[in-house]
């Protein structure tokens, strides 16, 4: 058996059924990312689900034109389609970030030893991306909301694309026909000072989009932590680096300076994949109240429980 890179030999020992923690950590990513592509190849349907009762209620005869309705009914299928396959991609990219072992040993430069294929902080990056990708996708779907409600968010999600497009430059502009488009479907919109456009709401304050919305709809004050914590990661902020980075006194022949080191943060990466596997638990679920399916996040709740309890089991292996 190969060597197990973990901080101290003492809190490796749960995890002997493995080479070592990074290919434990790579292989429950591959298993999540094994569950969406089931997911998404899955085409069970019940014609009673929210999907296609929607569906019926704004669907327009074949020779009539097209509703503003039925256009954004169906643009919410269509987009978190696309959102589902992005996070996909992403839950991919979490498990070839954890590398067990340099993946161009050819490269004429100096060979990557374990820290180097270590991903550190820019893990919870790519989940943060997965959360905010998940949480947009159910926040849409809403599978347990009346249909205007869904059409109500699918409306709010295009503004905000709209308006983003044009203040980043992107041509054509959407912002005009997008307008059109949910004016078309009987909603009013609260635009002001150039800011982000939102539908006027009964209390009048403005119903609009953003990724901190969603979370917190979806996974409520758990999933505002998750995002608070994993942006800071992502935006290299101090205080969510806290405690990361070693350094010590080194004596050189230039003069003294410092040596630096990151933690690997073993514990801390197995909660992460233990709270991915929760986010994509919820995903597969909505999708399968949405469409009628039998197929649903079971197996990915199994995984966070069981991952829980490997991070607690690695917390008390450390701190012993």
């Amino acid at each position: 058996m190969r060597r197990i890179y973990w901080e101290s030999v003492s809190a490796h020992e749960y995890l002997l059924s493995v080479p070592t923690f990074t290919e434990f950590i790579h292989y429950q990513y591959r298993a999540m990312h094994d569950q969406l592509t089931e997911c998404a190849q899955n085409a069970e349907r019940d014609e009673n689900a929210p999907a296609f009762t929607s569906e019926a209620l704004y669907a327009q005869p074949e020779d009539a034109p097209h509703t503003s309705e039925e256009t954004l009914n169906m643009a919410a299928r269509i987009i978190v389609a696309g959102l589902g396959i992005r996070v996909r991609q992403h839950v991919g990219a979490l498990a070839l970030t954890y590398a067990p072992s340099d993946p161009a040993p050819e490269w004429g430069g100096i060979p990557f030893d374990v820290r180097e294929c270590w991903p550190g902080s820019a893990a919870f990056t790519i989940a943060r991306s997965v959360l905010e990708g998940v949480s947009s996708a159910c926040w849409i779907l809403a599978p347990s909301a009346e249909p205007v409600t869904r059409l109500r968010r699918v409306a709010c999600i295009e503004l905000w694309s709209a308006y983003n497009n044009d203040m980043a430059g992107m041509q054509p502009s959407m912002l005009p026909s997008t307008r059109d488009l949910v004016q078309g479907a009987g909603f009013d919109i609260s635009e002001k000072n150039n800011r982000q456009p939102g539908l006027k709401e009964g209390d009048g304050r403005p119903l609009s989009f953003s990724y901190q919305v969603a979370v917190r709809e979806v996974f409520d004050q758990e999933g505002v932590a998750w995002y608070k914590r994993w942006s800071g990661r992502a935006h290299h902020a101090l205080w969510a680096s806290r405690n990361t980075i070693g350094y010590q006194e080194e004596a050189r022949d230039a003069g003294p300076g410092f040596s630096f080191k990151s933690s690997m943060e073993v514990p801390a990466h197995v909660d992460l994949a233990s709270n991915m596997a929760s986010v994509l638990a919820r995903y597969v679920d909505d999708m399968a109240t949405f469409y009628g399916r039998t197929f649903d996040g079971t197996a990915l709740h199994n995984q966070a429980a069981f991952l829980k309890t490997k991070a607690a089991e690695a917390r008390a292996a450390t701190a012993g």
